[in-house]
């Protein structure tokens, strides 16, 4: 017969909450286990106590923040639920003598509509809103901001629910903000709006616009699939564009470019070639795409950093004038190279200092050899294939035992004798490793590091 004690207790309070934990303790173990699970349930006690005890101590450590300096009205927190401590929050909002001008929210759970009918007061002071790492309850109210001039929005969602935050819908719907009183902007005008725009999910980011105060350039990073509705759209100029699975046609792309990135990009109109032509301003190439090539005589001239990811690149020895002069660094991912490149890459690459082959069966003696004769500062490899076939190759191969670069190891950085007499070689970690593939293919436009990690655990579909 079960006890009645606990009836007996006013559960509302602390003492009494604390009686009901020990009251269910008790009727568990005495209905429910033998004296053989006791050691078990023990365990499992103290492993709680253990995680209650680390979860303190990281408050005690980095405590949410919540502070209003010279309108400017923050709240960082340690996951905590903002909802919780909103009232305070929006007190110093309501209550600040200054205007409040930025917003900062990181690390926490916001009610949207919460949040957006204590910015309605603020109508006309807020130039700046970021909201780091949040979790969103709800969705937000259309808000007239007349003077918002960066708005950053960084979302924590669950993975199966990623793939909907590319539709334009929803972009339009968490994109809450409203320069014109009662006038909605339209998505494919993102650009034009005069705002500094950072819109990531999961680590992903779908939507960059971005001007520097300083030199006036203008960046546009676009993963969505309506990017070419938004190119479009675009007035004035830009130097920097990154755009990630989506379809283009050539007459979206300006030739004025200082920076062009293509993850996986789809020309509906053309090939990539015609494209590059007549971009003489252009000095940083990454381009990722299926199903096409590019000779070294269709790449602009102009270019300091290339990085070719599934995308061949072919040479013909009877064109003329095609050395990349300018060329500092150079990264194949996930395909081949052909031998007319292996035998002419000092003429096409004579002043290349850093060279990286990730993935790639390019990857190998013949690489090392035609960067070693082209005077390469450094090279680093990913599944090096250690098999030689002739005398040099095995030289090599005893060069790198040398240095300490055994057939195990398959990922290594080695620099060459072009500044100094010596050969150094550097076995790279798992972490390493994908950080330099990381930065080098380009990838660091569309996803921080940590989405890049974990990319099994959010994907897109394509």
């Amino acid at each position: 017969m079960r006890s009645t004690e606990s009836r007996f207790f006013d559960h509302s309070t602390f003492s009494g909450k604390m009686h009901g934990v020990k009251y269910r303790i008790r009727e568990f173990v005495s209905s429910r286990c033998s004296w053989k699970c006791l050691p078990t349930f023990v365990l499992f006690i103290l492993i709680a106590i253990l995680i209650w005890l680390a979860y303190m101590e990281q408050l005690k450590d980095d405590p949410p923040i919540i502070e209003s300096v010279n309108g400017t009205v923050s709240f960082k927190g340690n996951q905590i639920n903002f909802s919780k401590l909103s009232t305070r929050f929006y007190n110093l909002l309501n209550n600040s003598t200054i205007p409040v001008a930025v917003i900062n929210i990181e690390n926490s759970i916001v009610v949207a509509t919460e949040f957006s009918n204590a910015i309605k007061k603020l109508s006309n002071s807020l130039t700046e809103i970021y909201l780091n790492n949040v979790t969103l309850i709800g969705q937000f109210h259309r808000t007239h901001l007349p003077n918002l001039r960066d708005f950053t929005l960084s979302q924590v969602v669950d993975a199966e629910r990623l793939e909907a935050y590319q539709e334009k819908e929803y972009v339009q719907s968490i994109l809450f903000f409203d320069l014109i009183e009662n006038e909605l902007w339209d998505l494919k005008n993102i650009s034009n709006l005069g705002v500094n725009i950072v819109f990531n999910v999961n680590g992903f980011k779908f939507i960059n616009v971005n001007q520097n105060s300083s030199t006036g350039a203008r960046e546009l990073t676009v993963y969505v699939p309506y990017c070419n509705e938004i190119l479009q759209n675009t007035r004035g100029t830009y130097e920097v564009l990154s755009l990630a699975t989506c379809s283009i046609t050539k007459d979206s792309i300006p030739k004025n470019l200082e920076y062009l990135n293509f993850f996986e990009v789809v020309i509906l109109d053309g090939e990539i070639s015609e494209i590059l032509e007549g971009m003489t301003q252009l000095q940083f190439l990454f381009l990722d795409l299926a199903n096409t090539t590019i000779d070294v005589s269709q790449l602009p001239k102009s270019l300091v950093c290339l990085s070719l990811s599934t995308i061949p690149l072919t040479y013909n020895s009877s064109t003329s004038d095609v050395a990349l002069s300018n060329l500092d660094t150079l990264s194949f991912g996930f395909n081949f190279m052909l031998d007319e490149i292996y035998n002419n890459f000092e003429k096409i690459f004579p002043n290349v200092d850093h060279v990286a082959a990730f993935g790639l069966r390019a990857a190998n003696y013949r690489l090392l050899e035609s960067c070693y004769k082209a005077q390469v500062y450094w090279v680093l490899v990913e599944e090096f294939n250690h098999k030689t076939t002739t005398e040099r190759e095995k030289d090599l191969s005893v060069m790198l035992r040398n240095i300490g670069i055994t057939s195990n190891e398959a990922n290594f950085l080695v620099t060459l004798p072009k500044y100094s007499d010596s050969l150094v070689a550097f076995p790279l970690t798992n972490l390493q490793e994908h950080d330099y593939r990381f930065m080098l293919l380009g990838w660091y436009k569309f996803l921080s590091f940590e989405a890049y990690r974990n990319a099994d655990k959010y994907v897109i579909e394509i």
